[in-house]
């Protein structure tokens, strides 16, 4: 049934944080008068309290008989503390669920509208793991290479560029790995063998602890820049 706060004998556990065990409350002079045991009648009472995993008092869990003085078994107070951690547990990991929800629903909010930028963006977005493979590359990218987003999961950075670029790229990752930001040009090769010149800025991603978490590249195409700036120069050998 329910009862109400002030005939609650747990309230008595709360206050003072501590476990208590009455074989006869009648007898107590502290609970004679309580009423719980005047209006209901209670005649013996077990409890403990429950401490959350800051040291706060929660609540308590208690037993009480009702057909007069009890000897209770000595491992009662112990069923009742092990019984009090499991709900503190319980409760704990509610209370972070709660707490992280909104904080998820953020979060995942903002991944949508970041992968919408992403997925639309003009240039292309490549992601990379500490060690320079392939995590997601954006729709503009695999359109640059002609390549399945499948196709480049997996795959280092330096697979998708001709030998000589390759090891620049490698060199220009190990910096990253370190930290260092830059943006420089990189030759890329397609699937179809054909070379892109690229414009490639790359970020380092750290966590809280200083690891490096991933490499991030926005890779624009340049060639038909380069080819102009190509021609231009050999009209202006011309004279």
């Amino acid at each position: 049934r329910e009862t109400p706060l002030s005939h609650a004998l747990c309230r008595e556990t709360v206050r003072s944080g501590r476990p208590m065990l009455v074989r006869d409350v009648r007898a107590d002079d502290a609970y004679r008068s309580h009423p719980a045991v005047v209006d209901f009648g209670v005649t013996a009472y077990a409890g403990v309290p429950v401490h959350d995993d800051r040291g706060y008092v929660l609540g308590a869990l208690c037993v009480m008989r009702f057909d007069g003085p009890t000897a209770w078994p000595a491992h009662v107070l112990e069923d009742l503390a092990d019984l009090a951690t499991t709900v503190a547990s319980e409760i704990a990991v509610r209370r972070q669920r709660a707490e992280r929800e909104p904080i998820e629903r953020a979060l995942k909010a903002s991944e949508f509208r970041f992968r919408e930028l992403v997925e639309v963006a003009h240039e292309g977005i490549w992601s990379l793991d500490p060690v320079g493979r392939t995590m997601y590359v954006n729709p503009r990218m695999t359109t640059l290479l002609d390549y399945r987003e499948s196709d480049m999961l997996g795959l280092a950075f330096a697979d998708f560029m001709a030998p000589q670029a390759a090891f620049e790229a490698r060199t220009l990752f190990a910096r990253r790995q370190r930290g260092i930001a830059e943006t420089c040009e990189l030759k890329f090769r397609r699937r179809d063998g054909s070379e892109m010149d690229a414009l490639v800025s790359m970020s380092s991603l750290f966590d809280q602890s200083g690891a490096l978490v991933g490499v991030l590249a926005h890779v624009s195409d340049i060639t038909e820049r380069k080819r102009a700036e190509e021609a231009l120069r050999r009209r202006e050998e011309q004279y």
